[in-house]
């Protein structure tokens, strides 16, 4: 169980860099929206299904812990308690760094009934005090719960405050229990009525519904758009910020200390989002692989220093990458030892190059995520996963031409490319969770 009771920082070895960025005033990052009247519609038809799903994507910017998750919570309540309550079929919510999701989905549905309801998201929030309060120990009990379920979301957020210091991502979404008792009706009307405007929102349709049906029902709303004429998703950029080392201390009654080693990194050059993406997850695989040029089998076979390792990519955009590693050490290792070792053979690993056994075999892994492109119902399912995953986190969803392509962009030389600039300078965040003592002189510069 977390204590949360101890955060000791240091910062080491600051090295300037400056990130290019389309920033606000305050650091907050650029202005997302589409002219008034235009719509973004992304439609998947698919005639082998009864059912039929609408997703709505609010983008949103809040300085508030917890808050967005809050209004989140309310207008999904306040849109679909009376669907809910008849059992017409399935809906949710959830809200991430970027926007609040809405969903709705029934079988033999009818779009203008499941686009009638979800609509109610834009609406004022219509609850009553006390239920907005019941709410909120709702949401303590989800923080409670994922504290125990899964922990890795509350360090990620606890190290966002450092790794993103200065971009509205470092707010955390959740938020600690102090945050979400602070919470009030009134904040969360305010944000949602400065949020949930249509024409800044995004729409996806799947299921056995024509384009012309669903555009009739997204009238309803005040549109007046093609699908064609979808007004283009305005990635927010990363904000500048300086490149440090910065070690953290997270106090944890768990006798079973370990480390979250987290990197972002600005690449020498852009590359378009989906490339970018599809080599990081490519490198990913490589480095968890247990072959040579893996780093799993170099710390946990080889070396024998962690007892576990987690390791994932994250493209931020096209030009930065975040590398991040969580492990336990083995038995008579540090956690700074293990931290040395992580690094250690990172820098080994992109100076000697992935071998070329390693990098088509691991190919061959990655490429099965891709569907039949002869296979129109699978591919269309593809697709609308991947454009939920996109908007959730407001970038513009990729055509099937560019999936398609993304095969023949997985060259062994980018690949190490990618890595060598991973193993090199950027914003780098230790953080070392266990009692106190655990870390003992990690945090000295």
């Amino acid at each position: 169980m977390r204590l949360g009771l101890t955060r000791s920082v240091t910062t080491v070895a600051a090295i300037a860099m400056l990130m290019s960025a389309t920033c606000l005033p305050n650091g907050a990052w650029s202005e997302v929206g589409a002219e008034p009247g235009t719509s973004r519609l992304y439609m998947f038809p698919q005639n082998d299904t009864d059912r039929l799903d609408v997703h709505v994507f609010v983008p949103y910017r809040s300085e508030v812990p917890g808050l967005a998750h809050y209004v989140e919570h309310l207008a999904w309540h306040s849109a679909t308690k009376d669907w809910v309550r008849q059992g017409l079929g399935r809906t949710g919510a959830w809200a991430n760094a970027h926007t609040m999701h809405y969903w709705i989905s029934a079988r033999n549905g009818n779009v203008d009934e499941l686009v009638g309801t979800i609509r109610g998201v834009f609406k004022p929030i219509a609850l009553s005090e006390r239920f907005a309060l019941t709410e909120r120990e709702i949401i303590l009990r989800e923080y409670r719960q994922r504290e125990i379920e899964n922990p890795l979301n509350q360090l990620l957020e606890e190290t966002n405050v450092e790794l993103y210091s200065g971009n509205p991502v470092a707010v955390p979404v959740l938020g600690n229990p102090k945050d979400i008792e602070a919470l009030d009706l009134s904040q969360a009307r305010k944000l949602h009525s400065d949020t949930h405007l249509v024409s800044s929102a995004a729409f996806l349709v799947y299921g056995n519904v024509s384009e012309s049906a669903a555009l009739r029902a997204l009238g309803m709303m005040g549109l007046q758009a093609n699908a064609g004429d979808a007004a283009a998703i305005r990635r927010p950029k990363i904000g500048p910020f300086s490149s440090e080392r910065i070690v953290v201390h997270l106090a944890d009654d768990d006798p079973a200390s370990h480390v979250l080693w987290r990197r972002v990194v600005r690449l020498k050059e852009e590359t378009p989002y989906e490339v970018l993406a599809s080599r990081a997850g490519l490198l990913g695989l490589i480095l968890r692989a247990n072959r040579p040029g893996g780093l799993a089998k170099a710390l946990q076979f080889d070396q024998a220093v962690a007892r576990s390792l987690r390791l994932w990519l994250h493209v931020i955009d096209d030009q930065h990458v975040e590398l991040s590693f969580q492990g336990h050490p083995d038995q008579g290792v540090t956690l700074p030892e293990l931290v040395e070792a992580f690094e250690r053979a990172l820098v080994q690993t992109a100076r000697s190059g992935i071998p070329r056994k390693t990098h088509e075999k691991v190919v061959g892994q990655h490429v099965r995520q891709w569907p039949d492109w002869e296979d129109e119902a699978e591919v269309s399912k593809y697709m609308k996963a991947l454009a939920i995953e996109r908007l959730s986190e407001w970038r513009q969803p990729p055509d099937v031409e560019t999936v398609r392509n993304l095969h023949g962009q997985l060259e062994l030389s980018k690949i190490d490319g990618l890595l060598r600039q991973l193993s090199g300078d950027g914003r780098t965040v230790v953080a070392f969770i266990g009692r106190e003592g655990a870390a003992e002189g990690a945090l000295q510069p």
